[in-house]
């Protein structure tokens, strides 16, 4: 088929044999004579077909579209769009499968690497999101940590809204404390608790866990995770035994208890206390009351149940510190033992005279509640019988009465100053500390004897 003549671009009228012709092509064209600035790869002799009678399927009528893309002239990973006498180059990106980072390319090409999102084509959020450049009109937002939304809109997560904060403490997050960071939150503690802001008096001991001012990835994480062991601080005096809510449920968070020693209160009394010191000895736990701290820093006053009895009086360690804890001393009155006497006793009563304090023998007691049987010692002489306040109520304590045996009358004649004296005469006299040694011991006194004034002054008396 011959070709019309129109069917050559620009046909060359000079040296051009009578039975053929020659088409320049344009661009895009071959199978003729091509006038490209660059000549494609791959269509050299299809470019350079002078004459209509060469020995060239078409027989250079420019009958040829050119591929432009057959010369891969697109550049890094770059997709090839071949047009009439052009080309165009789909820029993408290109992920490193080792970093995982993307790079992404513009250029006739694609030969040029581009700076992520500097052109204007980023719809990102401004402050609140990071954009990535995939290519020519590509480009990927991702919302900054802390925030979250599409990435062209980003909104502050609230931390506070999985409520990472435990055993009742507050959460906070940068939406109201702008000096918590955005991806971070901060707990409140209750008290009792730490890891986190203790914003109670705390144990100092807790000081670095109760300065946690913000979540962050360390093991403790500050969400307040943590029961403080109050017993650390030592708060218990006197030897006296913590507890806290750890190893005991019944005791409160941020509380401890003191199992008080005997002889001290305030706090809980493992021992018998006396009813005075109720309040003193239940107080179960330390945050029970405004007034008793439960330390069991109390000395307990042991004579204030009054364990004295017959008028003795009570020391205990408050008053004497030679007074053990636990126990009291009651210094009898004259007549009675059982305690500590300082009268002049019966040696028949050393060892009930000698009860230092009331712990000290299990026996006795030490309450000064014996009467002492002031008989005991014999004191009455001549078969005269013995009389005290356990037997004679008329006697007092610390006292006795001799009832003198009968006397013949021989021994007895009338004296002037007493009066005519009857045979078989009983005399009696209290055991008060006299001047004479015979005092109340019923001597026999012979006849010379009652008219000599000192033995008078013995004042037997009859009975």
């Amino acid at each position: 088929m011959v070709l019309p003549s129109d069917s050559c671009s620009v046909c060359a009228a000079s040296e051009i044999p009578i039975d053929a012709y020659s088409c320049a092509c344009i661009d895009g064209y071959a199978n003729g004579l091509c006038a490209y600035d660059e000549v494609v790869q791959n269509y050299t002799d299809a470019c350079d077909v002078r004459l209509s009678t060469s020995q060239i399927p078409g027989g250079g009528n420019c009958d040829v579209d050119v591929d432009e893309c057959a010369s891969n002239p697109c550049t890094n990973g770059a997709t090839c769009y071949d047009h009439i006498s052009n080309w165009t180059c789909d820029c993408t990106y290109v992920l490193n499968n080792r970093t995982g980072i993307r790079r992404a390319f513009d250029g006739e090409r694609c030969e040029n690497e581009i700076d992520v999102c500097a052109v204007d084509e980023d719809d990102c959020d401004p402050i609140n999101a990071v954009c990535t450049h995939l290519g020519p009109g590509l480009h990927h937002c991702e919302c900054n940590i802390g925030w979250e939304g599409d990435g062209a809109i980003c909104t502050d997560v609230d931390e506070c809204a999985s409520r990472p904060c435990q055993n009742g403490a507050a959460c906070y997050q940068s939406l109201f404390l702008p000096e918590v960071l955005i991806d971070a939150y901060r707990c409140v503690c209750t008290p009792g608790f730490t890891d986190g802001l203790c914003l109670y008096d705390f144990v100092d001991l807790y000081e670095p866990t109760c300065s946690h001012l913000q979540s962050d990835a360390s093991a403790t994480g500050g969400n307040c995770n943590f029961d403080v062991d109050e017993c650390l601080s030592e708060p218990c005096q006197h030897g006296a035994v913590c507890s806290q809510s750890s190893a005991d449920g019944n005791i409160s968070h941020h509380a401890y208890r003191c199992t008080c020693p005997p002889g001290f209160a305030n706090g809980e009394c493992g021992y018998a206390n006396i009813v005075e010191y109720d309040t003193e000895c239940t107080v179960t736990e330390s945050s029970e009351s405004a007034v008793l701290n439960g330390n069991c820093d109390i000395d307990v006053d042991e004579c204030a149940s009054s364990p004295c009895a017959n008028g003795g009086t009570c020391s205990d360690s408050n008053t004497d510190a030679s007074i053990s804890v636990h126990t009291y001393r009651c210094t009898c009155v004259a007549g009675f033992a059982n305690g500590w006497c300082v009268y002049d006793f019966i040696a028949e009563y050393t060892t009930e005279c000698t009860v230092f304090e009331s712990d000290n023998n299990t026996v006795w007691g030490g309450n000064c509640d014996i009467d002492v049987d002031e008989c005991a010692s014999f004191p009455c002489q001549n078969n005269a019988t013995c009389s005290d306040s356990t037997s004679r109520l008329t006697v007092a304590p610390h006292d006795y009465r001799c009832t003198c045996g009968k006397s013949p009358a021989t021994l007895f004649p009338p004296l002037p100053e007493l009066g005519t004296l009857l045979t078989n005469t009983t005399f009696r006299r209290e055991s008060q500390p006299q001047d004479s040694p015979t005092v109340g011991a019923c001597i026999t006194l012979s006849h010379p004897c009652w008219k000599t004034a000192p033995y008078l002054t013995v004042g037997l008396l009859p009975n």
